[in-house]
């Protein structure tokens, strides 16, 4: 009996043993799915009160931004080529951005255009 408890130890042990350096065979790492990005749908700035009255400024936004995690894009005059698109410069003109990270899609806006602002957009975090 006495040889019988000495085995069982010593089988204990080595299982114990074996779970304290963890003999299982270990897998690679997997590598994490790759960060989504920014993809502009539509970018448009109008006239206050005059929402169907838009200038595309998609291309400049998608230049700015596309590909990237986040982007600080400047909503100033140079999304509408410099100029006034209504050609008075005492009206509030509207900047509205549509944009999708992955599947899901995001809209910012409308803010007043401003030479002097940005509007913050992002994949990550809160925007």
């Amino acid at each position: 009996m006495h040889k019988l408890s000495a085995i069982g130890f010593g089988i204990l042990g080595v299982v114990m043993l074996g779970g304290a350096f963890d003999l299982r065979a270990q897998s690679a790492p997997q590598a994490a799915p790759p960060a989504p990005v920014i993809e502009i749908v539509e970018c448009v700035v109008y006239p206050e009160g005059e929402p169907s009255r838009t200038v595309d400024c998609a291309a400049k936004a998608r230049a700015a931004c596309n590909g990237a995690a986040s982007c600080e894009l400047p909503i100033g005059l140079s999304l509408t080529g410099g100029q006034q698109i209504d050609h008075d410069a005492k009206t509030w003109k509207k900047v509205r951005l549509r944009y999708r990270c992955a599947k899901v899609e995001h809209i910012n806006g409308p803010h007043n255009q401003d030479d002097h602002a940005t509007m913050l957009i992002g994949c990550r975090g809160v925007f």
